[in-house]
């Protein structure tokens, strides 16, 4: 697999609340993507500490499946309490099984993952927000709406909230776009040039095939426990 990742700190945010994790072997590709919201004095701290024990568990776990992987959360969410009482984030994982060509999306707030082919993007994941609370897909007039910076389910150290499962699939041609709100919502579904966004905004850029350089890639953030596949 082939990945690219890009973030930035948001021109209105004191720190860079965005984190991804990644692991690439033989049999499987998973990464999760984390967005932490501003509540709280240690969001950046959160949203590094999630990506960093999930992913690296899941580089140290023989047997992956989707349950598999929310065990692992449930049980890594008990810890929260004892630095992150006060912290909340969104999170998408994405488990890939190269053997059987399967995809499964795990989904809690609103990052989101689109597919894009030939330069049109179709966002395959719905987000929790309470503009779209009735459980319709997110969509262009629910970004108007300031309700949609309200999470209606998210990763927090009260209780631990299940992620929505979803199966995807990654055509040979296409990219999925793993993103925070700031990088979907803001600079796609806005329209706002990179360098202008006031959220922090992330995008991790996932093919089959390899992907062209772009300026803004990075590893900033970024934590990667991929495996020798040989």
């Amino acid at each position: 697999m082939y990945w690219q990742w890009a973030t930035r700190k948001g021109n209105e945010r004191i720190t860079n609340n965005d984190a991804v994790g990644v692991v690439d072997t033989a049999t499987y590709f998973f990464t999760i993507i984390v967005d932490a919201a501003e509540k709280g004095s240690k969001g950046s701290m959160l949203a590094t500490h999630w990506a960093q024990i999930i992913t690296q568990n899941v580089s140290d776990t023989t047997e992956l499946t989707p349950s598999a992987i929310i065990e692992l959360m449930q049980e890594k969410q008990l810890a929260l309490r004892d630095q992150f009482l006060h912290e909340i984030a969104s999170y998408t994982a994405i488990l890939y099984d190269k053997v059987n060509d399967e995809g499964y999306a795990l989904v809690c707030g609103d990052c989101r993952l689109g597919l894009q082919h030939t330069g049109d993007i179709t966002w395959l994941t719905n987000v929790h927000t309470l503009a779209n609370s009735d459980g319709s897909f997110f969509a262009s007039q629910h970004l108007k709406k300031d309700s949609r910076h309200t999470l209606t389910r998210s990763l927090n150290a009260k209780r631990f909230i299940q992620p929505e499962i979803q199966e995807v699939s990654l055509p040979k041609e296409a990219v999925w776009l793993l993103c925070t709100d700031g990088y979907w919502a803001e600079h796609l579904g806005e329209n706002r040039p990179w360098r202008s966004l006031t959220d922090d905004a992330s995008c991790l850029k996932i093919a089959r095939h390899k992907l062209p350089e772009e300026q803004h890639n990075t590893l900033d953030n970024c934590f990667n426990y991929s495996k020798d596949q040989s």
